[in-house]
């Protein structure tokens, strides 16, 4: 074991989550830097949430839509009509 244990807070499930803080940083910000490949806009987009403290993932979805077959019947007739 090249890593010593230190404990860092006397609870281990904070001590566990700023470990796992220092990991997710450490790797996002390895990937970085000179001589290194450009950001594409999703690993950009990562950096910016890391940096605000907003969560990695969206938690927001989208609701799901209803399907109207009154209105697929309407815009095929119009589609139709201007062949």
């Amino acid at each position: 074991m090249d890593d010593p244990l230190m404990v860092l807070h006397p609870i281990a499930a904070v001590q566990s989550a700023d470990r796992e803080k220092q990991w997710w940083r450490k790797s996002l910000f390895s990937s970085a830097g000179a001589y290194r490949r450009a950001l594409s806009a999703r690993r950009d987009l990562l950096f910016r949430r890391h940096l605000c403290n907003l969560p990695h993932n969206d938690t927001y979805a989208e609701p799901p839509k209803r399907h109207d077959p009154e209105l697929l019947q309407v815009a095929t007739r119009l589609f139709e009509r201007c062949l």
